[in-house]
């Protein structure tokens, strides 16, 4: 089996909320998942994705970094 990355996209769509509703289902939090799982309380998986396109194109400040998330 090959491990690869790849960035979230419409495609992962379905697997993407799979993944959020179990970590719902058992109440964990998810670490280094770019916000998926409290930022869909409120929104939906496409503004999860803009969201995240803001977040990677960010500029450099005193408080913050560009960051990326991968599935």
């Amino acid at each position: 089996m090959k491990l690869r990355h790849v960035e979230p996209n419409m495609s992962y769509k379905e697997q993407a909320l799979e993944f959020v509703n179990e970590f719902r289902r058992y109440n964990s939090k998810i670490h280094g998942g770019g916000h998926i799982l409290t930022y869909l309380e409120d929104a939906t998986y496409e503004e999860w994705l803009n969201y995240f396109e803001v977040q990677k194109s960010r500029s450099l400040d005193d408080e913050r970094v560009p960051d990326e998330t991968y599935f």
